[in-house]
C-alpha cells in the first residue's frame, strides 16, 4: 500500500525505495541518495527526469570474487552471486550512467565520489 519509487527482488529479498521518503529528503535537503539497480533508475527517471544523476560504481569481477573470497564467503556462494550479476545486468550498466567508479581502490574511488558530487552541487 506504500507508493514505491522503485522495488526489486535481490537474493530473495525484496528492496524498494518509498516515494514519501524521497519527496521528505528531497524537501529538506533538496536532493536524495539512493542505491538501486538498472530497474530501479529507470523508474527514478520516469519521474524525476533530468533530475535524476546516476552515479555508477563498478567493480571488476575477478576483484569482486576476491573481495567476497577475503570476507569468508564460500566459493559456492561466489558462483552463485557472480552468475546472478551476469544474468541480472550488473556488469552491464555503462549505458544508464552519468558517471563511471571503478572501485579498485577504496581511497581513489571515494575521491572520484566526492568530486562528482562537489561538480553536480548536491
Amino acid at each position: 500500500q506504500i507508493e514505491m519509487v522503485e522495488q526489486t527482488e535481490y537474493n530473495f529479498n525484496l528492496y524498494g525505495t518509498s516515494r514519501r521518503e524521497v519527496e521528505r529528503v528531497l524537501s529538506s535537503n533538496g536532493c536524495a541518495f539512493a542505491i538501486v539497480d538498472k530497474a530501479g533508475v529507470e523508474q527514478f527517471k520516469a519521474l524525476y527526469g533530468e533530475r535524476v544523476k546516476v552515479i555508477y560504481v563498478y567493480v571488476p569481477v575477478k576483484l569482486a570474487a576476491e573481495r567476497m573470497r577475503a570476507r569468508g564467503d564460500s566459493e559456492d556462494a561466489i558462483a552463485d552471486r557472480i552468475r546472478y550479476a551476469f544474468r541480472s545486468g550488473e556488469f552491464d550498466n555503462l549505458d544508464i550512467a552519468d558517471y563511471c567508479i571503478v572501485n579498485k581502490d577504496l581511497d581513489a574511488s571515494l575521491r572520484q565520489l566526492k568530486a562528482i558530487v562537489e561538480e553536480e552541487g548536491f
